[in-house]
């Protein structure tokens, strides 16, 4: 199910600006993987474990995307943000999702 909600997420992103939307697919596509910006450290949201793998609702959204655009969750790249540089990513959509918390 969370596959196909991201999907449907993002498919209803690419529905508002065609053109553009299908140029980020293609370039995702391309680059063999998702970037994605995640809350550093904020537990529940984004945050690495011990181990250095990255947990929380907003990374696994994240996954999920991956999952629908490549059908691997592990296709993703995350980018630490903090509360400085939360938005950098977003301009020009150096990544593909863009939250904040």
């Amino acid at each position: 199910m969370l596959p196909a909600l991201a999907g449907a997420i993002f498919l209803g992103s690419a529905a508002s600006s065609p053109a553009s939307a299908e140029s980020t697919l293609e370039a995702v596509k391309k680059r063999g993987h998702v970037i994605c910006g995640a809350s550093q450290g904020t537990v529940g949201f984004g945050a690495p474990d011990s181990n250095g793998y990255w947990r929380g609702l907003d990374v696994e959204t994240c996954r999920a995307v991956a999952v629908a655009v490549f059908g691997d969750k592990d296709k993703v790249e995350f980018v630490p943000l903090s509360g400085s540089n939360v938005f950098r990513p977003c301009k020009p959509a150096k990544s593909m999702s863009c939250r904040g918390h």
